[in-house]
């Protein structure tokens, strides 16, 4: 038997995530300078909330869906000075029987040996969960241009900030002093 109806209003305030990490850029006034972010597949903060709501920080709001094999991000920057493209698509490696560390290379290699070989494994390893977002920064006089880089997909949201300092260019100063 009914006896009536009522309903429940939640109401909250979205903020954006703190920034992921910090770059520093500099380069001369009206000259071109790039700098390579690197985008891991998986985003740390939200792995974090995933983990704490996954160990009964949530009550029962039922299983979180997994994430995709690639993910699409709207690249947004706070700055005219700055340029990068306006997507990005991050692809998730695809793991072998014995996971992701499958495709490194571990035997050390007749030339420089397990030094060589772990640099190897170091620098293969990181790329393959993650991309690269290529930004452009050109200062219009000298200063200090701060940016966010703002990356929005159906799963997750991105910040990194970004302190870009333009130096004047070289430039010779004579003073002559006459008695």
């Amino acid at each position: 038997r009914s006896v009536g109806e009522f309903y429940y209003e939640v109401v909250g305030e979205a903020t954006n995530p703190t920034p992921l990490e910090s770059y520093k850029v500099q380069c001369k006034v009206e000259e071109l300078q790039t700098k390579d972010i690197v985008l891991p597949f998986r985003n740390a903060q939200f792995e974090r909330a995933k983990q704490w709501l996954d160990s009964g920080g949530r009550g029962n709001l039922g299983k979180l869906r997994q994430m995709p094999e690639s993910v699409t991000y709207d690249v947004r920057l706070t700055s005219p000075f700055y340029t990068a493209p306006k997507q990005i698509t991050i692809m998730q490696a695809q793991s072998g029987p014995t996971g992701p560390a499958s495709s490194v290379p571990t035997k050390p290699s007749s030339k420089g040996g397990k030094k060589a070989a772990a640099d190897k494994a170091d620098s293969v390893q990181p790329d393959l969960n993650s991309e690269k977002l290529c930004l452009e920064f050109k200062p219009r006089e000298p200063g200090v241009y701060p940016c966010s880089v703002i990356l929005t997909s159906n799963n997750d949201m991105r910040i990194y900030s970004i302190e870009g300092t333009g130096t004047a260019p070289n430039s010779r100063v004579s003073l002559t002093f006459q008695t």
